[in-house]
């Protein structure tokens, strides 16, 4: 697991969630190690600038505390502050 400062997980569609910034808050997920092939894969199921874009962002691992640069797809729509997902229901998992 790892967490991400300054943004804010919401529940964008029945199925997935998405990140904005959002100073003092933090969203928590996974990290993996891709190829640039898996990465483009990424981008075509992330929808890489037209639902969301891809940033470079640190991440803290939170079994070591160390903090790495890595990947990370922010939603670019408009979100319903009544779907924020809280840091204690994350990582998020869809129902």
């Amino acid at each position: 697991s790892a967490e991400v400062g300054d943004l804010a997980l919401y529940q964008v569609h029945p199925s997935y969630p998405g990140a904005i910034p959002s100073p003092g808050s933090r969203v928590r997920g996974e990290v993996y190690e891709v190829d640039d092939d898996k990465l483009r894969q990424l981008d075509d199921l992330e929808d890489n600038g037209l639902l969301y874009r891809r940033q470079l962002l640190p991440v803290r691992l939170l079994t070591s505390g160390k903090t790495l640069n890595c990947w990370v797809y922010l939603w670019l729509g408009e979100v319903n502050p009544a779907t924020y997902i809280p840091l204690s229901a994350q990582p998020w998992r869809e129902s």
